[in-house]
């Protein structure tokens, strides 16, 4: 079962706690902005080391769909968090037109 995100937006004026997603399918389209999130690192048998933006496309296992992420803007992120951006991509599951405007990290 895959799942498709595409022409998107999300807006919010509130802080958010930044936990990781399930990524399967395609995700493309999609705005981000105005956002102001926390994460922490918990421990190594939990998924994440405390990123606020975590995007790949590598299989998490040898039966993940294949899928791409693309033209996805970030304006106005502010996290408190213990690590940055990770941007992981694969052979057969691209990134491409990421941009990010206005990202502060405290």
């Amino acid at each position: 079962m895959g799942v498709e995100k595409n022409n998107w937006g999300w807006r919010v004026g509130k802080k958010l706690g930044s936990a990781s997603d399930l990524g399967l399918g395609n995700v493309s389209d999609i705005t981000f902005s105005n956002i102001n999130m926390s994460t922490r690192y918990y421990d190594q048998s939990w998924w994440g080391t405390a990123e606020p933006i975590y995007m790949t496309t590598c299989p998490r296992h040898s039966k993940s769909k294949k899928g791409s992420i693309s033209n996805l803007l970030f304006v106005n992120i502010t996290s408190t968090s213990e690590n940055g951006v990770f941007l992981s991509g694969s052979k057969d599951g691209l990134l491409s037109d990421l941009r990010f405007i206005s990202l502060y990290k405290q």
